[in-house]
């Protein structure tokens, strides 16, 4: 299952509220969660002497050929090993995160349903989540900061120049590739979002 969506749009809070849910009352009682962010790549040290000038809201910041051998291997039913990326370092943590088979895959990132190849081969049912942008830009900055240790100025200088041109030439136009469209993100703020959720559950 692929889940789309802008940033701070709240693909993470639906990827947990299924992840949770099918884990109590379905037959998937094992499911696992994929993360793109884990696959972003590591930052030169060119990169980390201008790290404001990095965007990392580019589809070429991520690893695409890890990615995709991923979710290769978990469709052949082995466990794989994530990259454990540090977003203060913008380095990968050793070992890695392990990730065991099962048989519900949960894929969630900004990119997920933009890949052509992921979309036919490795996804069944594909959710975009839709959000507002105040709304997200303002996540997005609560987030950052409490999270990611950035500043505000830097949060929103990133926001307009990197993150919303990527969200217009890149994340919004897979919203056509989606089977489900869920509002907002989160559960307790749309009774329309809860019914989305209890939908895919």
């Amino acid at each position: 299952m692929g889940i789309a969506g802008g940033t701070a749009s709240g693909k993470t809070t639906v990827c947990e509220e299924i992840f949770k849910n099918v884990r109590v009352g379905t037959q998937y009682k094992e499911c696992c969660m994929i993360p793109l962010d884990c696959f972003y790549k590591e930052c030169t040290d060119a990169q980390m002497a201008d790290i404001g000038n990095v965007n990392f809201d580019h589809p070429q910041i991520f690893d695409w050929d890890l990615l995709k051998q991923t979710l290769n291997d978990l469709r052949e039913g082995k466990d794989v090993l994530l990259p454990d990326y540090d977003y203060k370092t913008c380095k990968r943590k050793e070992p890695g995160l392990l990730r065991k088979w099962a048989p519900l895959v949960l894929f969630e990132g900004i990119f997920a349903l933009l890949d052509n190849e992921i979309n036919t081969k490795f996804l069944d049912f594909k959710i975009f989540v839709l959000t507002d942008d105040d709304v997200r830009l303002a996540r997005r900055i609560k987030r950052d900061i409490v999270e990611r240790g950035r500043k505000v100025e830097g949060v929103l200088k990133s926001f307009h120049k990197y993150v919303k041109p990527a969200h217009i030439e890149f994340v919004r136009p897979t919203m056509k590739y989606a089977d489900l469209i869920v509002p907002r993100g989160r559960p307790m703020e749309s009774e329309r979002n809860k019914i989305a959720i209890d939908f895919i559950v």
